[in-house]
């Protein structure tokens, strides 16, 4: 199996240094350079192209904004991994790296007391999302027929939603809400996840689910919750035309849950435990009618609502993920 390549980008040595050894010294992943900044990441890229790119919010030259800016023109599809310090302005930055593309983050340690304690941090961290990121690489043994579309949709085309979860006396939860009905809403008194289209004015998908998830419900979730990272972008199959054609999800955690306000669009929210979700018994199907055909479906049935679709492969992706 061919390591995963590494570029370390970061205007202190010292932590340059420390993530070096951490990754280093795991036999599937190999640092293949670093940079002081993002311009000089910038120039490194095609030299060295690395599989993924940690970065550093706050640089001299070109910080990580500004990096992730003109990374995601040049190389759309490179991971990105932000490395942030966890302060108020480190959060705000991580939030807006994430709204201009970065996939996912990990936070510096601080007052871990020694240096062997930074790395275990940075160990425990960082290299699960860099073998969960790196493993979704496209080698050109593996590639797609090109019989098959590649999931390449303009972001005006996408829609992005909001994975929620919160710690209860039970146990983690997860945000559910059901649908209003709407003539023009393809999910129209389905259960779902909170969001909504990406919108020519959203900076990215990830703002998108941001906004919606606000409109929807009236959580600020730039305030009250803690970006988790991505999963992976799912095709709609709605109608030829009909958009959204891919919907981009988003996991947040909630430190503690704020009083919801559900809008016009939402009929209720409702938070689902994860050890239900977990349980296989709790897996069921109803008959789904398109084009007068009946399709068995599989679905979870809680409390009457019916969790099915789009949205039940989210939730089997996100039960997946190591917790």
């Amino acid at each position: 199996m061919t390591p995963i390549s590494v570029l370390v980008v970061d205007d202190s040595v010292v932590v340059r240094r420390l993530v070096s050894d951490v990754l280093s010294g795991d036999p599937d992943i190999e640092v293949v350079g670093a940079a002081s900044n993002g311009k000089i990441a910038l120039a490194k890229i095609p030299l060295l192209n690395p599989d993924i790119i940690t970065l550093d919010v706050e640089m001299p030259v070109m910080d990580g904004l500004e990096t992730i800016k003109q990374l995601r023109k040049d190389y759309p599809d490179l991971p990105v991994i932000m490395f942030s310090t966890l302060t108020e302005r480190g959060a705000a930055a991580t939030f807006e790296a994430l709204e201009r593309g970065a996939n996912d983050y990990v936070t510096k340690p601080a007052n871990v007391g020694s240096v062997t304690a930074s790395m275990d941090a940075v160990r425990a961290q960082l290299i699960p999302k860099i073998k969960s990121w790196g493993a979704r690489k496209v080698t050109p043994a593996m590639a797609p027929a090109r019989t098959a579309p590649p999931l390449s949709v303009p972001a005006t085309r996408k829609a992005a939603v909001a994975a929620i979860l919160r710690d209860a006396a039970g146990g983690a939860e997860l945000l559910f809400i059901r649908r209003a009905e709407h003539p023009k809403d393809p999910w129209s008194g389905h259960m779902g996840l909170p969001g909504g289209r990406v919108d020519p004015d959203d900076a990215s998908p990830f703002a998108a689910a941001l906004r919606e998830t606000l409109e929807e419900i009236g959580l600020d979730l730039s305030s009250a919750a803690r970006p988790v990272g991505r999963l992976s972008e799912v095709r709609t199959h709605l109608p030829l035309g009909a958009p959204p054609h891919s919907v981009v999800p988003f996991v947040f955690a909630l430190a503690e849950a704020p009083p919801l306000t559900p809008n016009h669009e939402v009929q209720e929210a409702l938070w689902v435990p994860l050890s239900f979700l977990d349980d296989r018994r709790n897996r069921s199907s109803f008959t789904w009618v398109r084009a007068a055909l009946p399709l068995p479906t599989p679905c979870y049935r809680y409390e009457g609502r019916v969790i099915w679709g789009l949205t039940l492969r989210i939730v089997e992706e996100l039960l997946a993920l190591p917790r």
